[in-house]
């Protein structure tokens, strides 16, 4: 008996007013997840998703500690997970991966701000990506890496 794996199907957004969606250069759209708890927040951290095709929705633990009700936390579903388009599983070039984070980061209105430090938290496997990430963002306050490959 041969046994084959499939890759899951693209989930179905919950609450159609819980994000927004960006289409990067290549005509991707990303799920984008902004959790601003309050009006006049402190610093912005992006949450840098793996593959493995966990979005905000598993992360709300996470969100909320980082939150802190004092920061603003940003999710961005990576294609081919989570919300966000492409084929379930398949990163066929990792620079399109590190480069849809990058340009998402950069058009950001806190990219670079006088006002709020922008973070990069990455956990597992992302820490890799986050380091990638980090390296074409030269105004990055700092990164969390929270059990890292190496």
């Amino acid at each position: 008996m041969l046994i084959s794996m499939k890759n899951s199907d693209k989930p179905q957004i919950i609450d159609k007013n819980e994000g927004l969606f960006f289409k990067v250069r290549d005509g991707y759209q990303l799920f984008i997840y902004n959790y601003r708890p309050v009006e006049n927040y402190s610093s912005t951290i992006f949450i840098i998703l793996g593959i493995t095709g966990i979005n905000h929705n598993s992360e709300k633990d996470i969100i909320d500690l980082l939150s802190y009700n004092e920061n603003r936390v940003v999710a961005i579903h990576p294609r081919g997970t989570g919300y966000s388009d492409g084929m379930r599983g398949d990163i066929s070039n990792f620079n399109d991966f590190i480069n849809d984070f990058s340009e998402i980061i950069l058009i950001d209105n806190d990219y670079g701000s006088k006002h709020h430090k922008v973070f990069l938290f990455g956990h597992s496997m992302s820490t890799s990506v986050l380091l990638a990430v980090a390296d074409n963002l030269p105004n990055i306050a700092g990164s969390f890496l929270v059990n890292p490959l190496y």
